[in-house]
């Protein structure tokens, strides 16, 4: 049996952006916040952030910030079923 450490980089990144929706008739912030927290509403803002996220030209509308960068060890035996050793 064979065990070797695997060394790797582990970087935690935020990607932050602005989405905007127009304020529907009779709607205020607890409705729209409630909508928000659903299944659909997430769904919703899922699609909403992901659109115009791939850029060839960088990142024009999303902020992204590195937040850790963190060297990890992850001991892997040669029983294992991980194809690194």
């Amino acid at each position: 049996m064979v065990t070797k450490i695997m060394r790797e980089w582990k970087v935690t990144v935020t990607l932050t952006r602005t989405l905007t929706w127009p304020v529907e008739d009779g709607e205020n912030k607890e409705t729209f916040e409630e909508w928000l927290r659903s299944p659909e509403g997430r769904v919703h803002i899922k699609d909403e952030f992901r659109k115009g996220m791939w850029m060839t030209g960088g990142h024009r509308n999303t902020d992204v910030e590195i937040d850790d960068v963190e060297l990890t060890e992850t001991e892997v035996k040669s029983t294992d079923t991980d194809p690194r050793v």
